[in-house]
């Protein structure tokens, strides 16, 4: 009878406190989906469906922090939100792992994984202007490959976005590429081909870059800037000059 009496008046405690365990958080990725193939060039969409889990760190009832990506065991990326857009992959399979991470990076020990296929990308030969002087020039395609813009080479900065704060001093620059191949440092010059000159900060030296991904060092603390020029295999510039403005965070600096 005692234990009975102690366990009502333990249990009208508890209710009496209105304290709740913390839900355990889930994340399933629903796109891509197992196995699902793509053309090379497409944009693959990611997206999560999350249970008991916030983005605001405020939030004292979920758990909350950031969705981690790591691409074929490499860390990808840090997402404050359910969808993502991936260019550029490279043909092949690939390994999509998804985490739920606290601020600091702690895992709540939910994931998620699938593996997609990347197809062969097609041959592309970049037209010279000289090859098309014997072409009949009064005709519509033939006047749209001479003065459309979009055929000119171009570059997007896909990571680090504007205003994304690293940790440390190393930061992954990825980029993607439009209308652009990578050539031979040094080489002839090719239309359509090229590399990239990279300044970090005030850098007067540019970091020389023939490959869509490149690892920076030596970041200062705090904001930094990352500016990319597409040039030809001379060094001469295409006209083309992106930059993004980030922050880098020590490791023992506490997250906002």
């Amino acid at each position: 009878m005692k234990r009975l009496i102690a366990l009502i008046l333990l249990l009208v405690i508890i209710s009496c406190t209105g304290e709740k365990p913390i839900p355990q958080p889930t994340i399933k990725i629903s796109s891509p989906t197992q196995n699902s193939a793509f053309e090379y060039g497409q944009d693959i969409k990611f997206e999560f469906q999350l249970t008991n889990f916030t983005f605001n760190t405020n939030d004292t009832k979920l758990r909350s922090g950031f969705i981690k990506i790591t691409l074929d065991k490499k860390p990808s990326a840090l997402l404050s939100k359910t969808n993502q857009a991936l260019r550029d992959t490279e043909p092949g399979a690939h390994r999509l792992v998804a985490e739920l991470v606290s601020s600091k990076e702690l895992s709540y020990n939910a994931s998620d994984e699938v593996v997609f296929l990347v197809k062969e990308k097609l041959a592309q030969t970049p037209i010279l202007i000289n090859n098309l002087t014997n072409l009949n020039t009064t005709t519509n395609q033939t006047t749209i490959a001479l003065t459309n813009d979009s055929n000119k080479p171009d570059f997007d900065i896909y990571f680090p976005t504007s205003g994304f704060k690293v940790k440390g001093n190393l930061v992954a620059l990825r980029l993607v590429p439009k209308n652009f191949f990578f050539g031979k440092i040094g080489d002839k010059n090719q239309p359509g081909y090229g590399h990239l000159h990279i300044y970090v900060n005030d850098q007067k030296d540019p970091l020389m870059s023939d490959k869509a991904t490149q690892t920076i060092s030596n970041l200062k603390p705090k904001d930094n800037t990352i500016t990319v020029e597409l040039v030809n295999n001379n060094h001469t510039s295409y006209g083309v000059k992106k930059s993004v403005q980030f922050y880098a965070q020590s490791v023992t600096e506490k997250q906002d």
